[in-house]
């Protein structure tokens, strides 16, 4: 499989890389500075360039299978890229998008839970832009006719991958929720490749 990989050079995204890489799939990553990748390797393309940028996105995404992003969010980048990224794809006739957001974005069909809502506080209180931008970018891609999955994980660790998590879409979450950052990459890459939660938003979290 050919797979388009936004965030390459962050930490959940660098172990995505590196996981796809080692299963054999051809990995189109898009970085502003190609120095932060560890070294050139088999099966890898880089473009240089920005998320924000339509062009470089657009370059990423052609004639690959799949689309992945393990970017950040804050501000508006994740919004942006979005918008870059639905526009690339649907040009180009990529259907299959999985995209990276907090467990703190509600969606459509949410339990309610005060630990869903303490945690909410929390993201609002210390990461505002970081919230409203991971929720502007999911409401965008569930308006859209892509075949999208939303992955939302509660705050990530660092660690070797452990395989036991937890996941699903009423899956209930709270402040003291975590999960590492190798189980999420694992996690994302399933995901991508065998087809899993199309037009839904699980949650995903370790299991302790």
């Amino acid at each position: 499989m050919k797979i388009a990989l936004f965030g390459a050079t962050g930490r959940t995204g660098g172990l995505l890389m590196e996981r796809a890489l080692s299963a054999g799939h051809e990995v189109m990553v898009l970085v502003r500075d190609p120095s932060k990748l560890t070294r050139p390797q088999e099966g890898l393309q880089v473009i240089t360039g920005d998320a924000r940028g339509a062009s470089a996105v657009a370059d990423t995404v052609q004639g690959t299978d799949v689309v992945i992003s393990a970017l950040g969010s804050g501000g508006d980048t994740v919004t942006l890229f979005g918008r870059n990224v639905m526009a690339a794809m649907e040009r180009l006739g990529v259907r299959r998008i999985v995209s990276l957001v907090g467990a703190s974005v509600v969606m459509p069909g949410d339990l309610p839970s005060m630990s869903l809502r303490m945690l909410r506080l929390i993201t609002r209180v210390f990461g505002g832009t970081m919230l409203k931008d991971g929720e502007a970018h999911a409401r965008e891609l569930a308006a859209s006719h892509l075949e999208y999955t939303l992955v939302r994980p509660p705050r990530l660790t660092d660690g070797v991958a452990s395989g036991r998590i937890q996941h699903g879409l009423t899956l209930k979450l709270g402040p003291t929720s975590s999960i590492s950052r190798a189980d999420l990459a694992a996690f994302l890459l399933e995901v991508a490749v065998e087809g899993r939660y199309i037009r839904a938003a699980p949650m995903v979290a370790g299991l302790h």
